[in-house]
């Protein structure tokens, strides 16, 4: 058996049979907890194994091993077993299963016909290649190792097809096949059976307990054993073994840097951004996640007489880590998605699904992340199978990594636009906004206005039409935010917010109206006055502050969000610190006076940023700065991406790339100015 290369995956026929076959029995495998019926578990459980490992071989056999075909066989054979195993228990949506499996055995089938015509046409090409003296060569060259500089890179290591793990717990409800003649379980209400058979059991235990041997415990072998036996201390074990162990030990350390750094790059919605700060972490992660790749690296023994080996299996050592510990740990579930997303290869982001599936809710925002950022392109093709999955929290993973990766395939999104999940519906319509096909993408989009009823889809919808460039999405906001002026209480708080970005970020001049209408001064609604620029919306933040009959109500926070509002149009340098612009002083008695000196300087048909006019260089320089909010960033890289009309910034990528997208940017607003594509002080 030989190591498949790219060059046998190209001609393997069973290769993609293989995987989406071991996909079909994983899948069955991740459900078997929650099938329904009193059934042998522990059968179907070891035999879908079996198909499972056979299945693996055949993905790692290559075309011309001797034993290729044989073992398509094998893994017919045992998809054919399991098929038997299911039709003959009592398994809840049993035939469903059945009929799962009864496909990919025949997709295996076919895959060997398959393997049989090529083999017949590569002995007939070799036999005319040998004629001519060709020398065949492998094309796929082994990437050379380098370092991470900025933002991870994607390696290439020689290793063996990542082994995936599925948890084999056998549920509480399994019951043995205890009887020969009679196989059905023990009628529960028959407690003098059940009695019996309980007694049975322990009198057994009991019995095998007797036959062991007592052992004789010697302190110092034992001694002996915990200092120099390889689950000791790997630097007081020796040989090889030791020397491995010690790699182990440094493969753990990498993994939880990685762990610990991405947990401290991650950003809240208030936190503020610090670029030096941010670019000190990702270092430090891509020299971790260096560090760790360079271990599965061939090495000479120090101890083995200079004997070569071949080094850690990296990818094993990140999926045993992110499953070693007592309960699940998101930074654990990071450092092993990040790591599998770096090591180029099919089977990497295959793993890392994988173990997504087999992991609580709770580190999902993690994984996403980590999906989001890995460096092999492979990863969206698993992300787009995983948006067929039939768990709504897989989709909706899958769905919100190809956002931030900014791919994602037009069908896959239009089929999900008609999910029962109005939460996946609304990913699937902001994922158009990305999509090349803008013009079938904004016809979807706005029958999808017309024909739902859920406010957060429409939201949505929204979103990705003014993504696109069409005027519809802001005007839709604009009608729906002034029938909650008019009604109050029939949006919810996530989706009214949205509404209210949208109209801050590209609003019309006269959207000043139904804003200033909709305020409650709620959090983060001050911002989206602010945002929008217009001096009437200036005036009511100010009347919040310092009216005697204030028309809201707000307490000290909402008061300091109405502030940093009103710097954000105005540019008062009233701050509890001259050198941070979101430091505002909620003081009416300082605001009255400096309104009082200096408004009659705005004019009140223009759009104003920190008390200039507007400009989209506005919003470049703010996502260039220092200790900007997470959540302004948010609206600044939208409002941006709506004045170039272009896809938006990513927030959640390296800080190298993001200077990267910003030079871009600001050199397209700095052109666009001197050809007189902008006016300053305009809304759109």
């Amino acid at each position: 058996m030989v190591e498949m290369t790219t060059n046998d995956a190209a001609v393997a026929p069973a290769v993609r049979a293989a995987r989406v076959a071991r996909d079909v029995v994983d899948d069955v495998l991740l459900q078997l907890g929650r099938l329904g019926g009193r059934f042998d578990r522990r059968a179907l459980l070891e035999g879908l194994e079996s198909a499972r490992a056979a299945l693996d071989v055949l993905e790692r056999s290559a075309l011309d091993d001797a034993d290729h075909l044989d073992c398509h066989e094998v893994a017919r054979q045992r998809l054919a077993a399991c098929i038997e195993t299911v039709d003959a228990a009592d398994v809840g949506d049993g035939e469903r299963l059945s009929r799962r499996l009864l496909s990919v055995e025949r997709s295996i089938e076919r895959a060997r016909s398959a393997a049989i015509d090529a083999l017949v046409a590569g002995q007939s090409s070799r036999l005319h290649a040998d004629r001519r003296g060709i020398v065949s060569a492998d094309a796929d060259a082994e990437n050379p190792f380098g370092a991470s500089v900025g933002v991870p890179r994607l390696f290439t290591l020689p290793r063996a097809p990542a082994a995936t793990h599925i948890d084999k717990a056998i549920p509480e409800d399994f019951v043995p096949r205890t009887f020969e003649d009679d196989e059905r379980a023990p009628d529960p209400d028959d407690e003098e059976l059940l009695a019996s058979l309980l007694a049975a059991a322990d009198e057994g235990q009991r019995d095998a307990l007797a036959d062991e041997p007592e052992l004789e415990v010697d302190p110092d072998k034992r001694l002996e054993l915990i200092l120099d036996g390889p689950s000791g201390d790997p630097a007081r074990a020796g040989g090889l073994d030791g020397e491995l162990a010690q790699l182990r030990r440094m493969a753990r350390d990498c993994l939880e840097d990685i762990g610990a750094v991405a947990n401290l790059r991650r950003l809240e919605p208030t936190e503020r951004f610090d670029w030096a700060a941010m670019e000190r972490f990702e270092r430090r992660m891509g020299a971790s996640l260096d560090a760790l790749v360079s271990l599965g690296t061939p090495f000479f023994s120090a101890s083995a007489k200079g004997a070569r080996h071949l080094g850690l299996d990296v990818v094993e050592q990140a999926l045993t880590y992110g499953r070693d510990a007592v309960t699940a740990d998101p930074g654990r579930c990071y450092a092993r998605t990040f790591v599998l997303g770096s090591l180029a290869g099919e089977d990497t982001p295959r793993a890392a699904i994988l173990a997504l599936k087999q992991s609580p809710r709770y580190t999902h925002r993690a994984q996403t992340q980590a999906l989001s950022l890995s460096a092999n392109p492979a990863v969206d093709g698993a992300l787009l199978q995983l948006c067929h999955d039939s768990d709504s929290d897989m989709v909706r993973v899958a769905l919100d990594a190809l956002y931030a990766r900014k791919t994602g395939d037009f069908a896959t999104f239009v089929t999900l636009v008609e999910h029962v999940d109005d939460t996946i519906r609304a990913r699937a319509l902001r994922g158009l906004g990305l999509v090349a096909e803008r013009d079938v993408a904004l016809e979807l989009l706005a029958g999808r206005l017309i024909e739902e009823t859920s406010d957060l889809v429409k939201a949505a919808a929204a979103e990705a039409m003014t993504l696109l460039g069409h005027a519809r999405g802001v005007a839709y906001a604009s009608e729906r935010l002034g029938d909650e002026a008019e009604e109050p209480g029939g949006l919810p708080s996530e989706v009214r917010l949205r509404l209210m970005m949208l109209l801050g970020t590209a609003g019309r001049e006269e959207d000043f109206r139904v804003l200033g209408h909709v305020f409650r001064g709620n959090p983060g609604e001050a911002l989206a006055l602010g945002l929008h620029g217009h001096f009437a919306l200036a005036e009511l933040l100010f009347d919040c502050l310092t009216s005697e009959e204030p028309r809201l109500l707000l307490g000290p926070s909402q008061r300091t969000e109405v502030a940093e509002a009103l710097i954000r149009i105005t540019g008062a340098p009233l701050l509890v610190n001259e050198t941070d612009r979101y430091s505002a002083r909620a003081d009416a008695a300082a605001w009255f006076a400096w309104w009082r000196e200096f408004a009659d300087e705005l004019d009140v048909e223009r759009r104003y940023r920190w008390g200039k006019l507007w400009s989209p260089l506005a919003a470049v320089q703010e996502l260039e700065a220092d200790d900007v909010p997470h959540h302004v960033r948010q609206a600044c890289a939208l409002e941006l991406a709506v004045s170039l009309g272009e896809r938006p910034m990513m927030l959640h990528t390296f800080a190298l790339s993001q200077r990267a997208e910003l030079a871009r940017a600001k050199a397209s607003v700095l052109a666009r100015h001197a050809e007189g594509h902008v006016t300053i002080g305009a809304w759109r």
